[in-house]
């Protein structure tokens, strides 16, 4: 086993110094490095310069965390030296290296803290500054070096860091062949998770994974549709963007043409022109940004310049609430949205802080140097002459904090996990080295409560329970055009469940580009308003589309529906196509202007018919009367009141009742008033027949007979009767709503809607009976003992029966009011048929026809004056 582990180390050695070797070199100066012996030694990986690529120089300029990120890894140290319950007979050191946030300079440093030639300490330091060229020297006029003593330090038992994905995945991959613990506080990428590849590997900070959904909903929340993605080319950035492509995706979100990766190490060949293409997209106001710091100022300094404003930046946790931007223009950069793993106050820290301010040079070079960048880019912020013999004076308060918890919990659970296998082992003063496998087993099972009073521990993959805040850059001093970032809502747990995560915000507390509460909009195309429906421009592509009103009968009310909705049967849209409303029930209602009319013409005829009665009855004993049947005069007149109160059945609300009475009464009233006028038509053929004006045949034969006669009269009242029962039994009559029109329902009876054979039967059977009595009365009508009675009623008849072959086609033809109205003006129509035919006659003749008389006489009577 150790051969074997020997020889992959000299592979992966190998190959690391060739990687090492073929990397262009330039001209630059030492990295810096501090250190501190102790009975046990932790490595630090933080990124305390990083290059300019912008000036041609290397690791002369400080970034905005690093520095202070050490002094976390540092406080840590000494606190937990000075707890007697946690190591109590351990003192931890520490070797801490400036990184560079170069990929060169953290392999090296990796290499050294495993190899034992390297691991002693010329104890010197020195700091860095600015030189009048903008290289990087080494400068010992601070009288910072106090011996050249070599001293033995205790081997590194584990390492903090480093800060970005691709420099701790090499970082691990070197340190995991001999079991080392690597903790980072700041790397994101979902691939560390992989307990296979990366197995000594540890993290303080969420993953992207977590953070790619987080970011997702986010957006989803504000309801943005259509976004653009920038990245550095980086580990970190591409798996970012990878991730947040996934998380979108799920919930409906685009992602716009401008969709970038740009070169981490030749930034600016890129940014120009893609800063170009965001202006172009003029859609899509929401941009996502996966960087470092250290790009992500150098993308922005270049919106700066080609003035892209009006956006809304979606910040990642590495530079989500980095203090650069509090500084660049408002209408470029402010109303972003940073999210970032949850922060506290950390009073305890600031605490610690306050004895380096103002910083010692001598025995804090780097956050010196730090701030003294700061005050520099302040005071040409600001436009002030800086004065390069005052303090560095700071508010502990104005420092960013970033990841400082992160770094802090990261030594604390190497020192949690530590304390745990020192005593499982009693091993507490060191009398056998620590197995790092051990250690790291240990550290990966250790759950401690940190110092912001909050629950720490890792998962299976090695990684914290994710807890975001969104953080959103918003004005702060006004006369100075300065800006802060301030909290407006979290992405956690719900509960104590572990599995599902909720995004509460504070809407009420963002401030968007511009200084304004509107939350923008970001979408490819226009919302679509309730009314509307969305047509997509690409067959598979759910990104952009065109509004398109519903179509008659459907609806939709939401904004951005797919597609519209059919109403019910039944229902019918309103003017927006937004609801629907219930149609309108159609039948002849008692106010309805056509149901007004018939009731007054049939309460007309009534009126008249009683009128006729009073006449009729006063003058009872008039010779007209005398030589007319009494009993037929009272029929008709009983069968004409039934015949106008028809129509009232037919008016109002239909009911089931109402609707099996209908054609019944119908029926049968005319089948009736026939058989009563065809057996007046026999008595007068009869009497005829007795005087000898009409020959006798069969029909005049067969019914002398009194039985004869009611045996046909029962015959055809049952063969309408029989009709009758056939149709209720086979197909009783129901109220029915049609909905053949698309704005209403006619509300009726089914034999409307649906004519059946027993109803044309019963019209048919109507018709032929007045045919035949009609053919009857011809015979009779110019009888001269019939007083013209006879050709009365065959008037009647033929107007019955015309009123009956035109009545037959419309009502076949016609439905809901229209249908109705046909019946009750046929009625009435053939009513006022009887009632002046038969019942007006007698009146006349007994009222108007003596003064017509007499007036004929007078007036013949003044003519023949006149010719004498």
């Amino acid at each position: 086993m150790a051969k074997r582990k020997t020889t992959s180390w000299l592979i992966v050695n190998v190959l690391l110094m060739t990687i090492i070797t073929l990397l262009p070199t330039r001209s630059e100066a030492g990295i810096g490095r501090i250190v501190k012996n102790g009975d046990v030694m932790l490595g630090g990986l933080f990124p305390v310069h990083i290059q300019n690529v912008a000036k041609g120089t290397l690791c002369n300029e400080t970034t905005e965390k690093g520095a202070i990120w050490v002094k976390a890894m540092m406080y840590a140290i000494d606190t937990i030296n000075n707890n007697t319950q946690l190591l109590p007979t351990i003192k931890l050191g520490y070797d801490i290296r400036d990184t560079c946030h170069n990929l060169r300079r953290a392999i090296t440093s990796s290499m050294e803290f495993v190899d034992d030639q390297h691991h002693q300490l010329d104890i010197a330091v020195a700091t860095y500054l600015n030189s009048s060229d903008g290289t990087l020297v080494m400068r010992n006029n601070f009288d910072l070096v106090s011996s050249s003593i070599k001293t033995k330090l205790a081997p590194i038992s584990a390492v903090v860091g480093g800060s970005s994905s691709h420099i701790s995945m090499i970082v691990a991959d070197v340190l995991q062949l001999y079991c080392m613990p690597v903790i980072s506080y700041s790397s994101t990428s979902r691939l560390l998770s992989d307990k296979v590849r990366y197995g000594s590997f540890l993290r303080t900070v969420p993953s992207d994974v977590q953070q790619a959904h987080a970011i997702a909903e986010l957006i989803h929340y504000f309801n943005w549709t259509y976004v653009s993605t920038i990245a550095v080319d980086t580990t970190y950035g591409r798996q970012g963007k990878q991730l947040f492509h996934q998380a979108a995706a799920t919930l409906g979100i685009c992602i716009s043409p401008v969709d970038e990766l740009f070169s981490s190490t030749h930034p600016m060949s890129q940014i120009p022109a893609i800063v170009t293409k965001l202006k172009q997209q003029s859609n899509s106001t929401v941009i996502v940004f996966y960087s470092d710091e250290y790009n992500a100022r150098l993308l922005l300094t270049e919106a700066e310049k080609q003035n892209l404003v009006g956006r809304t930046w979606i910040a990642s946790e590495s530079w989500g609430d980095a203090r650069f931007t509090t500084r660049m223009r408002s209408d470029i950069i402010g109303g972003m949205l940073g999210v970032i793993p949850q922060t506290n106050p950390m009073v305890y820290f600031k605490d610690y802080l306050k004895q380096f301010i103002p910083p010692n040079p001598k025995t804090s070079p780097w956050l010196h140097q730090y701030l003294h960048d700061r005050k520099n880019i302040e005071d040409e912020f600001h436009h002030t002459e800086r004065n390069h013999t005052s303090q560095l004076h700071f508010d502990v308060n104005d420092l960013p904090m970033g990841k400082s918890q992160n770094v802090i919990n990261s030594v604390y659970a190497i020192a949690y996990g530590l304390d745990k296998l020192l005593r499982h082992d009693d091993n507490l003063h060191l009398h056998k080295p620590i197995d790092p496998s051990q250690l790291l087993a240990y550290i990966s099972n250790t759950t401690f409560v940190d110092q912001a009073q909050s629950i720490f521990q890792f998962d299976d993959n090695g990684d914290p329970l994710p807890n975001f805040v969104v953080v959103n850059l918003q004005p702060d001093r006004p006369p100075l055009n300065i800006m802060k970032y301030n909290i407006v809502g979290q992405w956690r747990f719900i509960g104590n469940n572990t599995s599902t995560m909720k995004l509460a915000i504070q809407s009420h507390k963002v401030i968007w580009n511009g200084w304004t509460h509107t939350v923008p909009v970001s979408s490819c195309s226009q919302q679509c308003h309730p009314g509307q429906e969305i047509v997509y421009l690409t067959l598979g592509s759910s990104c952009c589309w065109q509004c398109r009103s519903c179509s008659n009968g459907f609806y939709s009310d939401t904004v951005d529906a797919t597609s519209c909705t059919k109403c019910d049967i039944g229902f019918k849209t309103d003017l927006n196509q937004t609801m629907c409303l219930p149609l309108p029930l159609i039948y002849l209602d008692w106010d309805n202007p056509l149901a007004i009319i018939i009731i007054t013409l049939t309460s007309a005829g009534l009126l008249i018919n009683l009128l006729f009665l009073a006449v009729l009855f006063r003058n009872r004993q008039h010779e007209v009367m005398t030589g007319r049947n009494k009993v037929y005069l009272l029929a008709m007149w009983i069968l004409i009141n039934t015949g106008y109160a028809l129509p009232f059945l037919y008016i109002g609300p239909p009911t089931d009742i109402r609707c099996s009475v209908q054609p019944i009464y119908f029926a049968l009233n005319y089948t009736i008033i026939l058989i009563v006028i065809a057996s007046r038509i026999i008595a007068l053929m009869l009497q005829g027949h007795q005087d000898g004006k009409i020959e006798r045949g069969c029909l005049v034969h067969y019914l002398q007979s009194w039985q004869s006669r009611y045996f046909i009269t029962f015959i055809v009242a049952c063969g309408q009767v029989t009709i009758l029962g056939v149709w209720m039994f086979t197909s009783p009559e129901v109220t029915f709503k049609s909905y053949k029109y698309s704005d209403r329902i006619l509300f009726g009876c089914s034999r409307e809607f649906d004519s059946s054979v027993p109803s044309a039967a019963t019209i048919v059977y109507v018709i032929i009976l007045c045919l035949f009595i009609t053919s009857l009365s011809f015979k009779v009508r110019s009888l001269p003992y019939c007083n013209q009675e006879a050709k009365y009623i065959n008037f009647s008849l033929l107007c019955i029966l015309l009123g009956w072959i035109a009545f037959i086609p419309s009502y076949f033809a016609t439905l809901g009011v229209g249908h109705i109205g046909l019946i009750c003006f046929s009625v009435i129509i053939n009513t006022n048929a009887v009632q002046w035919f038969i019942i007006y006659p007698p009146i006349y003749q007994i009222l108007l026809k003596p003064y017509f008389i007499k007036y004929r006489r007078s007036l013949s009577f003044s003519r023949l004056h006149r010719r004498n």
